[in-house]
Protein backbone atom coordinates (compact mmCIF):
# COMPACT_ATOMS: atom_id res chain seq x y z
CA UNK A 1 0.00 0.00 0.00
CA UNK A 2 1.00 3.80 -0.29
CA UNK A 3 1.09 5.62 2.48
CA UNK A 4 -1.15 8.13 2.54
CA UNK A 5 1.00 10.76 4.59
CA UNK A 6 3.70 12.08 1.98
CA UNK A 7 4.75 15.40 1.15
CA UNK A 8 2.22 17.76 -0.13
CA UNK A 9 -0.49 15.02 -0.11
CA UNK A 10 -3.33 17.50 0.15
CA UNK A 11 -1.94 19.84 -2.57
CA UNK A 12 -1.58 16.96 -5.18
CA UNK A 13 -5.44 15.93 -4.52
CA UNK A 14 -6.67 12.30 -4.33
CA UNK A 15 -5.67 9.14 -2.14
CA UNK A 16 -2.71 6.97 -3.30
CA UNK A 17 -4.37 3.96 -2.37
CA UNK A 18 -4.41 1.25 -4.96
CA UNK A 19 -7.28 0.43 -7.35
CA UNK A 20 -8.95 -2.29 -6.20
CA UNK A 21 -8.29 -5.54 -9.10
CA UNK A 22 -10.61 -5.46 -11.69
CA UNK A 23 -12.06 -8.86 -12.49
CA UNK A 24 -11.28 -11.15 -15.44
CA UNK A 25 -12.56 -9.89 -19.19
CA UNK A 26 -13.61 -12.26 -22.03
CA UNK A 27 -10.68 -10.32 -24.07
CA UNK A 28 -7.15 -9.30 -22.67
CA UNK A 29 -7.21 -5.76 -21.38
CA UNK A 30 -5.25 -3.04 -22.95
CA UNK A 31 -1.80 -2.40 -20.69
CA UNK A 32 1.54 -1.76 -21.37
CA UNK A 33 4.23 -2.80 -18.94
CA UNK A 34 8.07 -3.03 -19.44
CA UNK A 35 7.97 -6.37 -19.44
CA UNK A 36 5.48 -6.44 -21.96
CA UNK A 37 7.41 -4.04 -24.15
CA UNK A 38 10.56 -5.66 -23.77
CA UNK A 39 8.86 -9.12 -24.89
CA UNK A 40 7.34 -7.42 -27.91
CA UNK A 41 10.72 -6.19 -28.76
CA UNK A 42 12.27 -9.32 -28.47
CA UNK A 43 10.04 -11.94 -29.74
CA UNK A 44 6.44 -10.88 -30.92
CA UNK A 45 5.45 -14.53 -30.52
CA UNK A 46 6.36 -14.57 -27.34
CA UNK A 47 5.02 -11.40 -26.72
CA UNK A 48 1.03 -12.59 -27.99
CA UNK A 49 1.12 -16.01 -25.97
CA UNK A 50 1.98 -13.64 -23.11
CA UNK A 51 -0.41 -11.60 -22.96
CA UNK A 52 -3.14 -13.15 -25.32
CA UNK A 53 -2.53 -16.86 -25.73
CA UNK A 54 -2.50 -17.08 -22.22
CA UNK A 55 -5.28 -14.48 -21.21
CA UNK A 56 -8.36 -16.14 -18.87
CA UNK A 57 -5.91 -19.65 -18.59
CA UNK A 58 -6.11 -19.52 -15.21
CA UNK A 59 -10.21 -20.30 -15.30
CA UNK A 60 -9.79 -22.06 -19.03
CA UNK A 61 -10.35 -26.04 -19.16
CA UNK A 62 -6.96 -28.00 -19.43
CA UNK A 63 -8.21 -28.97 -23.12
CA UNK A 64 -8.03 -25.46 -24.11
CA UNK A 65 -4.75 -24.05 -25.35
CA UNK A 66 -4.97 -20.88 -22.64
CA UNK A 67 -4.69 -23.21 -19.58
CA UNK A 68 -1.05 -24.92 -21.25
CA UNK A 69 0.11 -21.54 -22.16
CA UNK A 70 -1.19 -19.52 -18.98
CA UNK A 71 1.09 -22.64 -17.06
CA UNK A 72 3.95 -22.32 -19.52
CA UNK A 73 4.88 -18.35 -18.42
CA UNK A 74 4.96 -19.12 -14.99
CA UNK A 75 7.90 -21.19 -15.20
CA UNK A 76 10.96 -19.60 -13.74
CA UNK A 77 14.88 -20.68 -13.22
CA UNK A 78 17.14 -20.69 -10.50
CA UNK A 79 18.62 -17.23 -11.35
CA UNK A 80 14.76 -15.94 -11.56
CA UNK A 81 13.53 -17.22 -8.29
CA UNK A 82 16.83 -15.99 -6.55
CA UNK A 83 15.48 -12.34 -8.08
CA UNK A 84 12.18 -13.03 -6.52
CA UNK A 85 13.00 -14.20 -3.66
CA UNK A 86 15.50 -11.55 -2.93
CA UNK A 87 13.02 -8.75 -3.97
CA UNK A 88 10.55 -10.48 -1.16
CA UNK A 89 13.24 -9.98 1.81
CA UNK A 90 14.05 -6.42 0.64
CA UNK A 91 10.40 -5.56 1.13
CA UNK A 92 10.31 -7.78 4.19
CA UNK A 93 13.86 -5.62 5.64
CA UNK A 94 12.18 -2.38 4.26
CA UNK A 95 8.99 -3.16 6.57
CA UNK A 96 10.57 -3.97 8.99
CA UNK A 97 12.57 -0.54 9.51
CA UNK A 98 8.78 1.29 8.85
CA UNK A 99 7.26 -0.90 11.69
CA UNK A 100 10.67 0.01 13.75
CA UNK A 101 10.37 -4.02 14.39
CA UNK A 102 14.33 -4.74 13.85
CA UNK A 103 15.94 -5.39 10.82
CA UNK A 104 15.65 -9.69 10.24
CA UNK A 105 19.34 -11.10 10.99
CA UNK A 106 21.10 -12.62 7.04
CA UNK A 107 20.73 -16.27 8.90
CA UNK A 108 16.66 -16.02 8.99
CA UNK A 109 16.25 -14.09 5.58
CA UNK A 110 18.43 -16.99 4.24
CA UNK A 111 16.97 -19.81 5.42
CA UNK A 112 13.58 -18.76 4.26
CA UNK A 113 14.70 -18.33 0.18
CA UNK A 114 16.71 -21.40 0.69
CA UNK A 115 13.28 -23.57 1.81
CA UNK A 116 11.52 -22.33 -1.66
CA UNK A 117 14.93 -23.04 -3.69
CA UNK A 118 15.29 -26.37 -2.10
CA UNK A 119 11.53 -27.68 -2.94
CA UNK A 120 12.13 -26.22 -6.13
CA UNK A 121 14.63 -29.28 -7.26
CA UNK A 122 11.79 -32.02 -6.87
CA UNK A 123 9.23 -29.71 -7.62
CA UNK A 124 5.73 -31.16 -7.33
CA UNK A 125 4.36 -30.93 -11.57
CA UNK A 126 0.68 -31.47 -10.47
CA UNK A 127 0.72 -28.97 -8.08
CA UNK A 128 2.17 -26.47 -10.26
CA UNK A 129 -0.83 -28.01 -13.06
CA UNK A 130 -3.31 -27.11 -10.03
CA UNK A 131 -1.84 -23.51 -8.99
CA UNK A 132 1.02 -22.01 -10.59
CA UNK A 133 1.53 -19.53 -8.87
CA UNK A 134 1.03 -20.79 -5.64
CA UNK A 135 3.66 -23.91 -6.62
CA UNK A 136 6.39 -22.64 -8.88
CA UNK A 137 8.72 -25.13 -10.94
CA UNK A 138 11.76 -24.81 -13.12
CA UNK A 139 11.85 -24.91 -16.52
CA UNK A 140 14.39 -27.58 -16.18
CA UNK A 141 11.79 -30.14 -13.93
CA UNK A 142 9.14 -29.21 -15.67
CA UNK A 143 11.02 -30.69 -19.61
CA UNK A 144 12.80 -33.21 -18.05
CA UNK A 145 16.36 -31.73 -18.82
CA UNK A 146 19.17 -33.71 -17.56
CA UNK A 147 20.84 -31.08 -15.04
CA UNK A 148 22.90 -31.71 -12.59
CA UNK A 149 21.08 -29.88 -9.79
CA UNK A 150 23.19 -30.15 -7.13
CA UNK A 151 25.56 -27.70 -8.92
CA UNK A 152 23.42 -25.70 -9.83
CA UNK A 153 21.60 -24.73 -6.18
CA UNK A 154 25.07 -24.27 -4.75
CA UNK A 155 25.38 -21.73 -7.42
CA UNK A 156 22.16 -19.88 -6.75
CA UNK A 157 22.84 -20.62 -3.17
CA UNK A 158 25.76 -18.68 -3.45
CA UNK A 159 24.06 -15.30 -5.16
CA UNK A 160 21.06 -15.77 -2.39
CA UNK A 161 23.95 -14.95 -0.27
CA UNK A 162 25.71 -12.82 -1.56
CA UNK A 163 22.94 -10.25 -2.40
CA UNK A 164 21.36 -10.75 1.11
CA UNK A 165 24.44 -9.62 2.46
CA UNK A 166 24.55 -6.72 -0.11
CA UNK A 167 21.27 -5.66 1.08
CA UNK A 168 21.41 -5.95 4.43
CA UNK A 169 24.73 -3.93 4.49
CA UNK A 170 23.32 -1.01 1.68
CA UNK A 171 23.21 2.61 3.44
CA UNK A 172 20.29 2.93 2.06
CA UNK A 173 18.70 1.59 4.73
CA UNK A 174 20.10 3.64 7.07
CA UNK A 175 18.92 6.44 4.97
CA UNK A 176 15.32 4.95 5.69
CA UNK A 177 15.13 4.84 8.77
CA UNK A 178 16.02 8.50 9.31
CA UNK A 179 13.31 9.73 7.26
CA UNK A 180 10.14 10.91 8.60
CA UNK A 181 6.74 9.12 8.91
CA UNK A 182 5.42 8.28 5.65
CA UNK A 183 8.07 9.64 3.33
CA UNK A 184 9.21 5.48 2.52
CA UNK A 185 6.83 4.35 0.24
CA UNK A 186 6.53 0.30 -0.76
CA UNK A 187 4.00 0.56 -3.98
CA UNK A 188 1.49 -2.22 -4.51
CA UNK A 189 3.45 -4.78 -7.33
CA UNK A 190 0.37 -4.96 -8.25
CA UNK A 191 -1.35 -1.63 -8.85
CA UNK A 192 -1.79 0.12 -12.05
CA UNK A 193 -2.64 3.58 -13.48
CA UNK A 194 -4.53 4.96 -16.21
CA UNK A 195 -2.98 6.41 -19.34
CA UNK A 196 -4.44 7.50 -22.65
CA UNK A 197 -3.41 6.00 -25.83
CA UNK A 198 -4.45 7.57 -29.30
CA UNK A 199 -7.65 7.89 -27.36
CA UNK A 200 -7.74 5.00 -25.75
CA UNK A 201 -7.90 4.16 -22.10
CA UNK A 202 -4.57 1.93 -20.97
CA UNK A 203 -4.00 0.76 -18.20
CA UNK A 204 -0.29 1.14 -17.02
CA UNK A 205 1.30 -1.11 -14.93
CA UNK A 206 4.62 -0.80 -13.31
CA UNK A 207 6.03 -2.16 -10.06
CA UNK A 208 8.95 -0.02 -8.35
CA UNK A 209 10.87 -1.53 -5.80
CA UNK A 210 10.75 1.77 -3.16
CA UNK A 211 10.60 5.11 -3.42
CA UNK A 212 11.11 7.99 -0.51
CA UNK A 213 10.77 11.35 -0.59
CA UNK A 214 13.96 12.34 0.22
CA UNK A 215 14.75 15.24 3.05
CA UNK A 216 15.05 18.97 1.67
CA UNK A 217 16.34 22.21 3.03
CA UNK A 218 14.36 24.21 4.34
CA UNK A 219 11.83 26.02 1.69
CA UNK A 220 13.27 23.51 -1.00
CA UNK A 221 10.85 20.87 -2.38
CA UNK A 222 11.12 17.20 -1.75
CA UNK A 223 12.39 15.09 -4.56
CA UNK A 224 10.84 11.31 -4.90
CA UNK A 225 14.12 8.92 -5.20
CA UNK A 226 13.07 5.41 -6.85
CA UNK A 227 15.48 2.62 -5.87
CA UNK A 228 15.68 -0.33 -7.76
CA UNK A 229 16.99 -3.13 -6.18
CA UNK A 230 19.21 -5.65 -9.07
CA UNK A 231 19.55 -9.20 -8.69
CA UNK A 232 20.87 -9.35 -12.74
CA UNK A 233 21.47 -7.22 -15.16
CA UNK A 234 21.36 -3.61 -15.00
CA UNK A 235 20.64 -3.02 -18.51
CA UNK A 236 18.87 0.04 -19.79
CA UNK A 237 18.34 0.92 -16.03
CA UNK A 238 17.59 4.26 -16.43
CA UNK A 239 15.02 3.80 -19.28
CA UNK A 240 13.02 1.47 -16.54
CA UNK A 241 13.48 4.33 -13.80
CA UNK A 242 11.97 6.98 -15.99
CA UNK A 243 8.55 4.97 -16.20
CA UNK A 244 8.45 3.93 -13.11
CA UNK A 245 8.97 8.06 -12.22
CA UNK A 246 5.66 8.39 -15.10
CA UNK A 247 3.80 6.23 -13.02
CA UNK A 248 4.49 7.12 -9.81
CA UNK A 249 3.80 10.58 -10.65
CA UNK A 250 0.34 9.57 -11.88
CA UNK A 251 -0.05 7.22 -9.03
CA UNK A 252 0.72 10.26 -6.54
CA UNK A 253 -0.30 13.26 -8.43
CA UNK A 254 3.05 14.60 -8.52
CA UNK A 255 3.19 18.21 -10.29
CA UNK A 256 5.06 17.85 -13.60
CA UNK A 257 7.84 20.34 -12.67
CA UNK A 258 11.47 19.47 -13.09
CA UNK A 259 13.71 17.78 -10.16
CA UNK A 260 10.85 16.15 -8.57
CA UNK A 261 12.23 12.52 -9.04
CA UNK A 262 16.10 10.80 -8.97
CA UNK A 263 16.73 7.93 -9.03
CA UNK A 264 19.03 4.95 -7.45
CA UNK A 265 20.09 1.66 -8.88
CA UNK A 266 21.13 -0.46 -6.10
CA UNK A 267 23.25 -4.48 -7.69
CA UNK A 268 23.45 -6.47 -4.88
CA UNK A 269 25.58 -8.57 -6.87
CA UNK A 270 28.37 -6.52 -6.15
CA UNK A 271 27.40 -3.95 -3.84
CA UNK A 272 27.87 -1.00 -6.79
CA UNK A 273 24.83 1.94 -6.03
CA UNK A 274 24.15 4.38 -9.44
CA UNK A 275 22.16 7.21 -8.91
CA UNK A 276 20.61 9.08 -11.92
CA UNK A 277 18.99 12.19 -12.24
CA UNK A 278 15.52 11.88 -13.42
CA UNK A 279 14.25 15.45 -15.97
CA UNK A 280 11.21 16.20 -17.23
CA UNK A 281 12.50 15.83 -20.23
CA UNK A 282 13.08 11.84 -19.44
CA UNK A 283 9.45 11.77 -18.40
CA UNK A 284 8.25 12.91 -21.52
CA UNK A 285 10.87 10.33 -23.42
CA UNK A 286 9.22 7.64 -21.07
CA UNK A 287 5.60 8.43 -21.77
CA UNK A 288 6.22 8.47 -25.68
CA UNK A 289 8.02 4.86 -25.39
CA UNK A 290 4.13 3.86 -23.50
CA UNK A 291 2.41 5.42 -26.46
CA UNK A 292 4.41 4.48 -29.12
CA UNK A 293 4.73 0.51 -27.36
Amino acid sequence: MYSQNRPDASAHGGSPEATPPQGPGEHAELGWSLKRQRALEGCARLYYHLVYGSWNGWRAAPDEPAWRTYRLKHLVTLEQMVGIEVHERAREVVRSILERTGRPAHRVLYERCWATLGRLRDGDVRAFLHRPKEHPLLLGVYYGWDHDWDAALREAGSLLDRCLRTLLASPLLDELARCAPGHVLLPNPFDQVPFVVDGEPVSLWAAPDLAHWRPAAPGARHVLEITDWKTGRDARAEDQLAVYAVFLRARLRIPFAEGRFAGRVVSLRDGTETRHEITRADLVAAAGRITDG
